[in-house]
């Protein structure tokens, strides 16, 4: 299952950084697969080995530290990460 991280990077958040921390939460469920930085943000690419419900993978990537504005793209659809956030 290929998931699709994206977001604004105003604080300029270290993509290296993230990407460890997103391999420490998903081992042996998945790895980072890309990385990348252009003119509208950042995106992460995540690739899952089993197949997984939608609230699973959203429960996993709520763990990670991200911009209030991060969705993620699974399955052609957008899931915002942090609904509730203040």
């Amino acid at each position: 299952m290929d998931i699709f991280i994206y977001f604004k990077n105003d604080n300029y958040i270290e993509l290296d950084e993230i990407e460890e921390t997103i391999d420490n939460i998903i081992y042996g469920k998945g790895e980072v697969t890309g990385t990348g930085i252009g003119l509208t943000g950042c995106n992460i690419d995540i690739c899952f080995y089993e197949k997984m419900s939608i609230d699973d993978v959203l429960a996993i990537l709520c763990k990670l530290k991200l911009p209030n504005d991060a969705y993620c793209k699974i399955a052609g659809k957008n899931y915002k990460l942090y609904t509730h956030r203040a």
